[in-house]
């Protein structure tokens, strides 16, 4: 069977659906999986019933993954505490990069020590936190005084309840070391810190965003105006960023005449720190996962297939995090593939492109716009159904922006580079980089205006 990983990945996500709306049990969950699974040993010689089994055992897979990410444990901090308790300290660890909000700031936290009204204990647990606005940073170590609330939306974020922090009595800066990733953390905060010092507050705020993955500082306006022109996938990192860095590592390594495979093998490794130093997010490990097999495939001598690595992306990052499904980011990276992958080549067979395809002039301005097209009909119901949003300028508009938005990749990355080694000369690209993200706030003001580019629904 040719795409069986994507029937793999199709059922799981059928699994984890299926948990979403049926809210059962771990044991019910975990009995068919055990008799599908002795069912497989069974029918291995009979090919279609076999796959017909290995279908149902990955949707029993799925809603149990899902099911096992709920199951709290029975030393769980929210099992402690109780709607009557008043006071409740906790010992814990930040374990996320804080985000900024007006007036607060909410980071995950783990717990490994409480007390509730005099009885001090021991316990686990992962919650999502809000304080007032002061300075922690991801590894810090916390005494703070808090009370619980539950998550409103638990089952999409995994969490149940939610820690509002009141005071922080005390505070213990991480430890550094090699062998863990807050230092990864220190070292975005640094950068981020100096493209906030070279670089204007909206040109920083894109170009963190743009680099770095970190958001807090879009001003919402501009936000407003990507939604609106369909280019909000331009600020997160994904598929358009990795090419550029993969791009770069491969022709500098090639001019140092290193062999391929080691060319390749560096850049593998180079995308996995970039991945785990913009903070991992959807789209950026769907877009790890894919260029790393297609990366290892081409050195194993072997043609990469694109649904294949697509589907092997969405298993890899749902088997860890089963309840990223339904979160918008998943959703709009994998489906934009998805959609290039399957209305691409459908639109170029239609006469009109075929026949524009063969002017040698016009073949990438075409292929540009037949894939923008690909990725607004795929996304077309999740803007509708997340942003209210219909747009019409998104086609023409990312036709534009996607490969000008790749020079501000590369710009930026230079700028960085320049501004760690040589910092009395990262003024050098730091002015040509506030010009192109300049030019680009103002393309995307410019599309955000357009008559009946784009409208919105109640």
């Amino acid at each position: 069977m040719k795409y069986i990983s994507l029937w793999i990945a199709l059922s799981f996500c059928l699994g984890l659906g299926l948990a979403f709306k049926v809210n059962l049990g771990l044991i019910q969950f975990y009995i068919p999986v055990i008799i599908l699974f002795g069912f497989c040993f069974w029918c291995i010689n009979h090919d279609r019933i076999f796959l017909l089994i290995i279908f149902f055992l990955f949707i029993s897979l799925g809603a149990f993954a899902l099911a096992a990410e709920h199951l709290r444990p029975d030393d769980d901090a929210a099992n402690f505490i109780s709607p009557s308790s008043r006071e409740i300290i906790l010992e814990g660890v930040v374990a996320s990069q804080p985000t900024v909000y007006p007036g607060k700031v909410s980071f995950f936290f783990n717990v490994y020590s409480m007390n509730v009204d005099g009885y001090r204990c021991k316990c686990s647990g992962k919650f999502l936190a809000y304080m007032q606005q002061k300075p922690v940073s991801f590894g810090d170590r916390l005494l703070v005084e808090a009370r619980l609330m539950d998550n409103p939306d638990s089952r999409k974020k995994r969490l149940s309840k939610i820690f509002i922090i009141k005071s922080c009595p005390a505070q213990e800066k991480a430890a550094r070391g090699v062998f863990n990733f807050i230092w990864l953390s220190k070292l975005r905060s640094k950068i981020s810190l100096i493209i906030n010092s070279r670089l204007s507050p909206v040109s920083s705020a894109l170009v963190n965003a743009m680099l770095l993955g970190l958001k807090d500082d879009l001003p919402l306006q501009l936000k407003k105006m990507f939604i609106n022109t369909g280019t909000g996938h331009i600020i997160s990192i994904s598929g358009l960023h990795l090419s550029v860095i993969v791009f770069v590592s491969l022709i500098f390594l090639k001019l140092l005449r290193l062999p391929y495979a080691l060319r390749t093998s560096f850049s593998v490794i180079l995308l996995i720190f970039y991945c785990l130093f913009a903070g991992a997010s959807s789209p950026l490990m769907r877009s790890t996962i894919m260029f790393t097999v297609t990366l290892l495939a081409y050195v194993l001598e072997r043609e990469p297939d694109i649904l294949n690595c697509l589907s092997l992306a969405a298993l890899v990052i749902l088997v860890l995090f089963p309840s990223e499904i339904a979160q918008p980011s998943f959703q709009f990276t994998f489906i934009s593939m998805l959609a290039m992958i399957i209305l691409v080549p459908a639109i170029r067979s239609l006469p009109i492109f075929g026949y524009l395809l063969k002017n040698k002039y016009l073949k990438f301005p075409v292929l540009l716009i037949i894939s923008s097209l690909s990725v607004w009909a795929g996304l077309l119901p999740l803007s509708l159904y997340y942003f209210k949003t219909f747009s019409l300028i998104a086609v023409v508009a990312n036709a534009i922006i996607v490969p000008y938005a790749s020079l501000i990749v590369i710009n930026g990355l230079i700028f960085i580079i320049s501004a760690l080694l040589f910092k009395d000369l990262s003024w050098v690209f730091g002015l040509p980089l506030e010009l192109m993200v300049f030019i680009l706030v103002k393309m995307i003001a410019f599309f955000d205006r357009f008559p009946a580019g784009h409208f919105h629904f109640t």
